[in-house]
C-alpha cells in the first residue's frame, strides 16, 4: 500500500507540473532527493529537487528562465555581476534597472546564491527608517536602512559624497544601481544639508 501511495504522489506530480508548465524547472540536472525500489532492488520511482539558478554563476539562457527576466534584463545581470565581483545578497539585484520587488518576488524562490537557499538571503524589502539621511555623512550602515540599498550601492553613495559630494539629492541617480524607481522610493528619506 505504502508503495502505491508513493507511486501516486509521484505521478500526480508529474501530471500536474505539466498541466501547470512546472516542469522546465525539473530537468536531468535535478538532484534526486528519494530514490523508492521494489523488492528486486529496480527503481519504481525517483523525485526530483527544482534546479536552482545561481545568479553568481548562471549563464544568459538560464537567466532568461526566470520569470520576467527577458535577454536584456539577463544581460544587466551578468554585466552588474561582472562589475561586482558576484552577488553577496538576493536584493542587489533591485539595483539592475528593470527588476522590482514584484518581479523579484516572483522568481525569488527559484535562485541561489553561491550555495545560500533563497529564503536564507531574501527579504522583501521596506523602508525601515523614518529618519532623514545626510547623504554628505551618513556611513555604510544608516544608508543600508534605505528601501533597496545594500551593500555595494551604500559604498558607491559613499565615495561619491567623499570624491565630490551631494548637492541635491538627485546626484543619486549618477550612483550606479539607482534608477528612477529606487530614487523615487527613498527620495522622501534623504537629504543633502
Amino acid at each position: 500500500m505504502h508503495k502505491f501511495y508513493i507511486a501516486a504522489v509521484i505521478a500526480v506530480s508529474v501530471i500536474l507540473a505539466g498541466v501547470w508548465g512546472i516542469s522546465e524547472f525539473y530537468s536531468e540536472e535535478a538532484v534526486p532527493v528519494i530514490s523508492y525500489a521494489d523488492e528486486g532492488g529496480a527503481v519504481t520511482g525517483i523525485v526530483y529537487t527544482p534546479v536552482l539558478v545561481d545568479i553568481n554563476t548562471a549563464n544568459l539562457g538560464e537567466l532568461q528562465e526566470l520569470s520576467g527576466i527577458g535577454r536584456a534584463t539577463a544581460e544587466k545581470i551578468i554585466a552588474y555581476r561582472d562589475k561586482n565581483g558576484g552577488f553577496e545578497d538576493v536584493t542587489e539585484l533591485l539595483e539592475i534597472d528593470g527588476i522590482g520587488e514584484k518581479t523579484l518576488s516572483g522568481f525569488a524562490d527559484k535562485i541561489s546564491l553561491s550555495g545560500k537557499h533563497p529564503e536564507a538571503v531574501f527579504t522583501e524589502t521596506e523602508a525601515v527608517t523614518e529618519e532623514i539621511i545626510n547623504l554628505n555623512t551618513a556611513d555604510k550602515e544608516t544608508l543600508m536602512k534605505l528601501d533597496g540599498i545594500g551593500d555595494k550601492t551604500a559604498e558607491k553613495i559613499i565615495a561619491y559624497a567623499a570624491e565630490t559630494g551631494f548637492d541635491d539629492v538627485s546626484e543619486l541617480l549618477e550612483i550606479d544601481g539607482i534608477g528612477k524607481s529606487k530614487f523615487e522610493k527613498i527620495k522622501p528619506y534623504v537629504t543633502v544639508d
